[in-house]
């Protein structure tokens, strides 16, 4: 072979694939500092799925965590008592079956209204025990009382249709 021509040497072509395009991704957020029970503004940063990659800034979400605020209760609607109701009971009618309100309407102290889901709490009860026992209201979360709560009287042992 004669050495002296210079030979004309093709490059190797390397192509990569480039594909750009738009889809939606399951994500993953992450903040380190986060504590749902400490108030405070985190930020949380998008974790892409394995196998994916972002060129730009990485979408964030700002979460702000602040104390729920209380409403303060001026008054009951339907009672100017503490007792907001009495039922009587012939013995042997347990907790579960007795009737009691669910629902309060209230005046809260920035002068709107509102109905409440209610509960009840008793220190102690026996359906077949002769006695009164007074249930306290206990008002859902976020709401305050800054007085006695009304209660309901539950007579027990009493002949409810006044038959005796």
């Amino acid at each position: 072979a004669d050495q002296s021509q210079p030979q004309e040497v093709q490059p190797e072509e390397k192509l990569e694939e480039v594909v750009v395009a738009q889809i939606e991704l399951p994500v993953q957020w992450q903040c380190a500092e986060y504590d749902a029970e400490t108030e405070g503004v985190y930020t949380f940063v998008a974790v892409l799925p394995e196998g994916y990659s972002y060129d730009g800034t990485l979408p964030t979400a700002t979460v702000k965590v602040q104390a729920a605020e209380t409403l303060e209760i001026d008054y009951f609607y339907g009672t100017r008592s503490p007792v907001l109701v009495r039922v009587v009971y012939a013995k042997g009618v347990p907790i579960e079956q007795l009737t009691l309100l669910s629902q309060v309407s209230v005046r809260l102290q920035n002068g709107t209204d509102a109905d409440l889901p209610i509960q009840w709490q008793a220190q102690q009860y026996n359906p077949d025990e002769d006695g009164t026992y007074v249930f306290t209201m206990v008002l859902p979360e976020g709401y305050l009382y800054n007085h006695t709560l009304p209660c309901a009287e539950v007579v027990i042992g009493a002949d409810p249709l006044g038959t005796k």
